[in-house]
């Protein structure tokens, strides 16, 4: 089984304004990234619990491509 690299530590979804901030933490290094961004409205409508899920897989994606990026660059090493 593969180990987790990053786990949420908390999901904050502004529901006035369509802020949502995600943060994820490495379990190993203890290192912290936050993903900012902002829904639309048509993202509201569900339950709570599909929303909280759906922010969480666009976060994860957005992270995903930002290590993918970094690494191209050579500014992330695979053992990070």
């Amino acid at each position: 089984m593969r180990n987790r690299l990053w786990d949420f530590r908390y999901t904050t979804i502004d529901l006035e304004d369509l802020d949502v901030s995600v943060e994820f933490v490495h379990p190993r290094s203890q290192a912290r990234v936050t993903v900012k961004f902002r829904v639309d409205e048509s993202a509201l409508e569900g339950r709570a619990r599909d929303l909280k899920g759906r922010i969480e897989l666009i976060a994860r994606e957005q992270l995903l491509s930002l290590a993918a990026s970094l690494q191209k660059t050579g500014a992330l090493n695979a053992s990070d």
